[in-house]
């Protein structure tokens, strides 16, 4: 994960914040088909300290998962990611068979699946999407 920035500097991933992320994301359902197993990364050892392997500007994007239970509300749930204070749409997504994977900015948001079938309740969560990635599940009521 980016170390969060001091007033004036800059985003940076170093050796010591880098391990427990990449474990994190190798255990994500993003990057990984549903029958495959879940991966593991062991981040122990005394060669990973003190170094610096990227800096960025600004926080990049994150990575998001979003899915529903049932999933069967897939295919009929349209979806939008809004900033969380003032609702303006970040994205969209039309209904489909699979959860929604994108890329969202770094912060506060609000995540919404409103379903054109009318067999489900239409629901939303705030979420934090925060390096390096973001995954939630939206539990819904039938109507």
């Amino acid at each position: 994960m980016p170390r969060e920035p001091r007033q004036g500097s800059r985003w940076e991933v170093t050796t010591d914040t880098i391990g427990p992320y990449v474990r994190q994301l190798t255990e994500w359902q993003g990057l990984r088909a549903r029958d495959e197993p879940r991966q593991v990364c062991d981040y122990f050892g005394s060669s990973t300290k003190g170094g610096t392997l990227f800096t960025f500007d600004v926080c990049p994007p994150v990575p998001f998962h979003f899915d529903t239970n049932p999933r069967d509300a897939l295919p009929s749930a349209t979806w939008t990611l809004s900033e969380r204070v003032g609702g303006h749409p970040i994205q969209q997504r039309d209904p489909g068979p699979d959860p929604w994977q994108g890329e969202g900015p770094s912060g506060p948001a609000r995540v919404d699946a409103d379903f054109v079938n009318g067999r489900f309740t239409a629901t939303g969560t705030d979420v934090w999407l925060s390096p390096p990635s973001h995954e939630s599940t939206l539990t819904l009521g039938k109507l």
